[in-house]
């Protein structure tokens, strides 16, 4: 039986399933923080209004085509950004960019 950690730190435990395909699987990810930063490029996927970073960081994990999101210290609100995306100075120093670090397991176990 197999134990993984979610990107909100919960242990998931997956057993043989019976699935002879060996696909990777993605794992927890990593996240880059930027502070004073915003992210330019890209495109925006969807707002976030729920007061704090986990929901930013779960729906961008759960969404394959985020990239990574920008975070308003205040009003605590967040922006997902597919793309190719970039960094420039925040000059309000408000906000943070946070990239996100995919990681897969090699499907060999």
């Amino acid at each position: 039986m197999n134990k993984r950690r979610d990107v909100a730190g919960y242990v998931t435990l997956g057993g043989s399933g019976g699935s002879t395909s060996q696909e990777p699987q993605e794992l927890e990810p990593g996240w880059m923080k930027i502070s004073n930063k915003k992210i330019t490029g890209g495109t925006i996927i969807r707002s976030i209004d729920e007061g704090s970073l986990m929901p930013c960081k779960e729906a961008c994990f759960e969404d394959k085509d985020c990239k990574g999101f920008y975070y308003k210290h205040f009003g605590q609100k967040c922006y997902l950004y597919s793309g190719d995306i970039d960094f420039e100075l925040d000059t309000t120093l408000s906000k943070s960019s946070y990239k996100i670090m995919r990681n897969y397991s090699s499907g060999f176990q």
